[in-house]
């Protein structure tokens, strides 16, 4: 719980609604990485969502939203995880 938190904290900037609906995007990934049987459908709607908000080219204060989910990836394996990796490729496709 404490990655939706600092999630939150890092994502959410005071009165902006497009923060407030990108972080309730990235909670609720964060919850499907924090459950034993995570929904890897709600994972990549989530994703699609959030790629839905930020655009095509995430600008560098957007960067900022999507870096809160790197650590995510660290704790599961398999189909729930590969949404995130697939948003990640779209997002970033020279690294």
């Amino acid at each position: 719980m404490n990655d939706t938190k600092s999630l939150r904290q890092t994502a959410l900037s005071p009165n902006s609604t497009r923060s407030e609906s990108i972080d309730e995007i990235l909670k609720s990934i964060t919850a499907e990485f924090e459950v034993a049987m995570g929904s890897p459908e709600r994972v990549r709607s989530a994703c699609f969502r959030l790629r839905e908000q930020l655009g095509s080219s995430p600008s560098s204060s957007d960067i900022e939203f999507i870096n809160g989910l790197f650590p995510l990836i660290s704790k599961r394996a398999g189909a729930v995880v590969t949404p995130v990796f697939d948003m990640f490729d779209e997002f970033f496709p020279d690294c």
